[in-house]
């Protein structure tokens, strides 16, 4: 499983789940995404979950196939995900 963070990358250095991947959503409307296998497991997060949410839109229509809205990243650490 991938954890996708599509927050900028000023807040994805403040603090981000462990092995998260950083791609901002901004950048995927570029047409720039993350490098790993369009089957993979993604869990896209962001502050509260609505960038999540385009971002989980983007990535199914560019052919990813195993994508869910983790929502905002505070609700992951919440939740019991790890930190960095």
């Amino acid at each position: 499983m991938i954890y996708l963070d599509v927050r900028t990358k000023e807040e994805f250095d403040e603090g981000h789940i462990v092995g998260a991947v950083h791609c901002d959503v901004n950048d995927m409307s570029l047409g720039k995404f993350p490098q790993c296998d369009k089957s993979d497991e993604i869990i896209t997060y962001c502050v509260s979950g609505a960038c999540a949410g385009i971002a989980e839109e983007v990535l199914r229509s560019h052919g990813f196939t195993h994508v869910n809205n983790g929502g905002g990243y505070a609700d992951l650490l919440r939740g019991g995900v790890h930190w960095e």
